[in-house]
């Protein structure tokens, strides 16, 4: 489970994290396809954290986008999504990210705050 820290602070975009696991997105396509498996063939790779500041897609709002930085790489967030209270942020890995790496997370601010105010704007 992944502990949802965006929802202390819209306005936090900067904290840290601990890798729980790198998925490598290609080693999916052996096996049963399901709707998890599917959604997450649509980028390179994926990253769970044990919290996150990445807001996934959901409730009318679009996710966030940013970047995940650990001692031996980074990983570029492209797309976020939640399935069975685990968070998966996908996109692409430059380097290497190992299970229990401390990383920094940073959230792009200009799409964030972008896309809070046209949620808003819709209610």
């Amino acid at each position: 489970m992944t502990e949802l820290a965006y929802f202390k602070d819209t306005y936090v975009v900067c904290g840290t994290g601990r890798v729980l696991e790198v998925i490598d997105t290609s080693v999916l396509t052996n096996g049963a396809v399901t709707p998890l498996t599917k959604a997450l063939q649509r980028h390179p790779h994926a990253v769970i954290l044990d919290a996150t500041l990445f807001y996934p897609q959901g409730g009318g709002q679009p996710t966030d986008t940013g970047r995940i930085t650990g001692p031996n790489g980074h990983f570029t967030v492209a797309h976020v999504f939640m399935d069975n209270k685990r968070v998966y942020h996908q996109g692409t890995l430059h380097g290497t990210l190992n299970e229990n790496d401390a990383v920094d997370l940073a959230v792009d601010e200009d799409v964030r705050m972008r896309n809070a105010r046209c949620h808003s704007a819709g209610h």
